[in-house]
């Protein structure tokens, strides 16, 4: 029995040395995996920024700040809780900032078609920068087609979110922007808008 023994717990030894082995494997390539997801997520967050911008005529807007968003394993920047970017309409010199969410696709919640675009917690940090600022915050959503050229486009006043995730596409289709006709900011409505 004693001669048993010794050999039993060498292969045990070595099974778990092994399991160790595969579940270290396989926890890197996890990991490679999510990276390689929140890198094209960040790609398409930042390709319809780009977008964005570009739709607005330098002509009638004044780019005033855009976010550089980080956030590391142990830092996040704290700008990052403000807007994507901050323009500043000519003709009347009141600035608003647009926060910026490319979705996909829209999707099925309970036979309605939505799409999910923020935390709570987000919602609380743009109107906190809205009242500190004094200023209008509009949320640009792009949802199918692609970040530089998304099927639909809207352009959703913060204040006329009440129901913050997921937005009703049905809601949404009441702030429906053409990329393709000249958009203006509007005193009236605090949002932009085609003419």
């Amino acid at each position: 029995m004693k001669k048993m023994g010794i050999p039993l717990i060498i292969i045990g030894a070595i099974c778990l040395a092994l399991g160790i082995y595969f579940v270290a494997r396989s926890d890197s390539k996890s990991q490679k995996e999510t990276s390689s997801v929140v890198n094209e997520n960040y790609k398409m967050g930042k390709d319809f920024e780009e977008y964005v911008v570009n739709l607005l005529n330098p002509r009638q807007f004044k780019l005033i700040e855009k976010v550089n968003d980080y956030s590391g394993q142990y830092h996040k920047a704290e700008r990052n809780k403000y807007c994507d970017i901050v323009f500043r309409d000519k003709a009347t010199n009141k600035e608003f900032a647009i926060e910026c969410k490319y979705r996909s696709s829209w999707h099925e919640y309970n036979g309605d078609m939505k799409v999910s675009w923020v935390e709570q917690y987000k919602i609380d940090d743009y109107n906190k920068f809205s009242r500190d600022k004094n200023m209008s915050v509009v949320v640009m959503l792009g949802v199918g087609g692609t970040p530089d050229h998304p099927a639909d486009l809207y352009c959703i006043p913060l204040r006329a979110l009440q129901e913050p995730f997921p937005i009703r596409k049905s809601y949404a289709e009441n702030f429906r922007l053409n990329p393709d006709k000249p958009i203006y900011w509007s005193n009236n409505i605090h949002n932009l808008e085609n003419r």
